[in-house]
């Protein structure tokens, strides 16, 4: 029995090992970027750990947020072609044109609102944010 426990142990050392190899003075590094949509402003919003960024949807681009291919579309698109390369506002906490739901996700971290020349056809007036 004592055997077993010591040949567990040992197999689960190699795993280990072998699982945390890395080019010498290489660490292994982990982030997460996470996506919302907002329907009442058609925002979408892509938080990082420090940064909250929102861009404005089209309709057309808003209705594709309900798949989940549509999704993923809207959110590659984001980072490759909005993240860093629009213009960024700075938007406070304390705006009263931040969506409540944009608030929450983006709690203690900087909001930068990703400057888009976007309509959407609503009968909802525009707002700072909005456009």
């Amino acid at each position: 029995m004592t055997a077993l426990v010591w040949v567990s142990c040992a197999m689960l050392l190699a795993v280990v090992f072998a699982a945390n190899t890395h080019p010498h003075g290489e660490q292994t590094e982990t982030d997460s970027i996470h996506f919302y949509y907002d329907p009442q402003m058609h925002l979408l919003v892509s938080t990082t750990r420090a940064t909250c960024y929102m861009v404005r949807l089209t309709r057309e681009e808003s209705d594709h947020v309900h798949t989940n291919a549509g999704m993923e579309d809207l959110e590659l698109r984001m980072m490759r072609e909005w993240m860093g390369i629009l213009t960024e506002t700075k938007v406070y906490h304390d705006d009263a044109s931040l969506p409540q739901n944009v608030r929450h996700w983006c709690g203690q971290h900087d909001i930068f609102l990703l400057e888009r020349n976007v309509t959407y056809s609503s009968s909802t007036p525009p707002s700072a944010i909005s456009g």
